[in-house]
């Protein structure tokens, strides 16, 4: 019997295309959940940034957290299709004990320039 989870993903996803076209970006991760029978609970986008390190060319990468509800098989099939995804750069998987409420999804923001010193 597989176990039903909450699953929190941070997908950072091809910059040039969420750029063009934010609505497809976001309909292919949601497939990629829906489409092995996952039930996406919320989903925010954070926004373009620039990456640590080059990833596949790209400096840049534009970031996704979703929630969605699933079990372990689930969560398997949707790991291995982003990582075989042209749009999904990279992504981390975790199962969490509920969805945060909506203020605590938000993206962190940088540090200010004061801050820093």
């Amino acid at each position: 019997m597989q176990q039903t989870g909450t699953y929190e993903g941070m997908f950072v996803l091809e910059p040039t295309l969420a750029g063009k076209d934010w609505n497809k970006v976001v309909e292919h991760v949601h497939g990629l959940a829906t489409r092995h029978g996952a039930e996406i609970l919320a989903s925010n986008k954070w926004g373009d940034r620039k990456l640590a390190y080059e990833i596949g060319g790209h400096k840049r990468g534009a970031y996704m957290l979703v929630y969605f509800k699933g079990d372990t098989q689930s969560v398997t099939k949707i790991d291995r299709e982003a990582q075989l995804s042209d749009i999904v750069l990279r992504h981390v998987l975790v199962r969490v004990e509920a969805v945060p409420p909506p203020e605590e999804q938000v993206a962190p923001q940088p540090p200010s320039a004061s801050e820093r010193k």
